[in-house]
């Protein structure tokens, strides 16, 4: 308690008053036992004295430390809150800062991780394009190759529909329906 107060920690009358009161109840006490250790020499008159001004010492100072907890309790508990408090928040200030790392690695990891997937998905759209037209081209051939032969070319399906026919094959049946 002495050392905080020295450094200005704990910078309250109340705090000084009960720093005094523990050293004159050392002081008290240190008397008594000389007293007790030597009972019957030249000293002890002057011992009884001293030991007299030291209980009235401590005496006030108590009664001033009771007076000032009682009516300045904020004075410590204040400061005492304030010192508590300010510990927790550092304590959860560097929780957070722990967990804020934390996420960021994780939000890293995810954004490394979507980016190889987008790169994926970016190749296999590309690929796919490219299926696409290399389809469009076989189809546009085929299609050529249809218009282009003399025969008449109908295609049905399992179901006697009919998916198509050429231009030979209208002509040559004499269909007069577009296409």
């Amino acid at each position: 308690m002495l050392l905080p107060y020295l450094r200005g920690e704990q910078k309250t009358s109340l705090v000084l008053a009960t720093i005094l009161v523990f050293f004159s109840c050392a002081l008290g006490h240190g008397g008594h036992v000389l007293m007790m250790a030597f009972p019957d020499t030249t000293y002890s008159p002057l011992l009884l004295k001293l030991q007299i001004v030291i209980d009235s010492m401590t005496a006030c100072i108590a009664l001033t430390y009771v007076a000032l907890r009682r009516y300045f309790s904020f004075l410590v508990d204040g400061p005492l809150l304030l010192n508590q408090t300010q510990e927790k928040l550092e304590k959860a200030n560097s929780e957070l800062l722990n967990l804020n790392a934390k996420l960021e690695s994780l939000v890293l990891q995810r954004t490394l991780e979507l980016s190889k997937a987008n790169e994926e998905l970016e190749a296999i759209a590309s690929e796919r394009k490219q299926m696409i037209a290399a389809l469009n081209r076989s189809n546009a051939f085929l299609k050529a190759q249809q218009e282009a032969g003399r025969d008449g070319i109908l295609v049905v399906d399992e179901n006697m529909q009919v998916l198509f026919y050429n231009q030979n094959f209208q002509h040559l049946w004499q269909i007069v329906s577009a296409q």
